[in-house]
């Protein structure tokens, strides 16, 4: 999480948005560049790795929603006065 935290301070200070993975796929692998780890407290990181691991998750996510069907809950949908009812 050390990394993370430093990539996503990188990012602000490189104007990129760190809440957004397209812009986070950029920075990381930045991190393994001591020009740039050298400013953070965690040190280097393989962010490379991370990038890659990321992107085979995201590609196994895509094939998966085309194959299965949306998960549906078996129970019923309840409404908010329902949840937020006291018992009585």
């Amino acid at each position: 999480m050390g990394h993370f935290r430093g990539a996503r301070a990188i990012a602000m200070k490189m104007k990129r948005d760190p809440d957004i993975w397209y812009d986070m796929k950029q920075v990381l692998p930045q991190l393994a560049r001591p020009e740039i780890y050298a400013r953070l407290k965690s040190g280097a990181a393989r962010g490379g790795e991370a990038v890659i691991m990321v992107e085979n998750i995201r590609s196994y996510y895509d094939i998966l929603s085309r194959f299965e069907p949306a998960y549906a809950s078996p129970y019923p949908a309840q409404s908010a006065l329902t949840v937020n009812a006291s018992p009585r």
